[in-house]
């Protein structure tokens, strides 16, 4: 276990030691997902999930839809396959108009492991972006890499009548790269740092709050933006 938070304690370090001496630029950003799933049979299951972005007070947007099926290889791991739809909206609520559309097939393995109480996830994903901003007629297309960390951890444990209602505090980082043709200084594209905690009304019902501490690399050198 010890192994496990040494390495988690790297990664939550890694960026603050890879930029300490570039170009970041501050901004905010906020967030509202919705995620479902559907339990097909002991070993598919569908997946979804939605999400509105809104940052520097309105003056982008973007929102996402995503989709794909998942299969049981163990109880400890599951491969999922599907896709994201997505536009990027510029300007005022009053005035906006649609400046961008993505679509990202995705590829990804989910492993699980158990610590006494505590629950930890690894994921990898892989994704395909199709993107094309429309102001200046642009198409691309790049890999993107993504692997994440999570650790679930009890906070509150509610009474047997109730034994599937308890709060939680989530704890991960995840690190993204870029592959492709198009990718010149953005090879590292992002890290998130994310504490959340959750609470699991039953089997069905979570609610969740994140705080997203995020580094973006920029298509220019030594240029960064950072979201907190």
């Amino acid at each position: 276990m010890k192994k496990v938070f040494t390495i988690i304690a790297l990664f939550l370090l890694l960026p603050f030691v890879s930029f300490a001496q570039k170009n970041v630029n501050k901004g905010n950003q906020q967030w509202l997902q919705y995620y479902v799933q559907g339990k097909v049979n002991n070993r598919w299951t569908w997946v979804a999930d939605a999400t509105f972005r809104w940052k520097e007070f309105a003056v982008s947007t973007k929102y996402f839809v995503r989709t794909g099926m998942s299969y049981s290889l163990h109880k400890d791991i599951r491969v999922t396959a599907g896709a994201l739809i997505g536009g990027l909206y510029n300007g005022s609520f009053s005035n906006n108009f649609v400046d961008g559309m993505e679509i990202r097939p995705y590829q990804e393995l989910l492993l699980k492991q158990g610590y006494d109480r505590v629950a930890l996830q690894h994921r990898f994903r892989v994704e395909e972006r199709f993107t094309r901003t429309f102001s200046i007629d642009n198409r691309r297309f790049n890999f993107r890499l993504r692997y994440r960390f999570m650790l679930n951890i009890p906070i509150v444990s509610f009474p047997q009548k109730q034994a599937s209602r308890g709060l939680f505090l989530n704890i991960g980082n995840e690190v993204f790269l870029n592959a492709g043709n198009s990718i010149v200084y953005n090879v590292f594209s992002e890290n998130r740092i994310l504490v959340s905690t959750a609470l699991q009304w039953n089997k069905k019902l979570t609610f969740t709050l994140t705080y997203n501490h995020q580094y973006q690399g920029k298509n220019a050198p030594n240029d960064y933006r950072l979201n907190g």
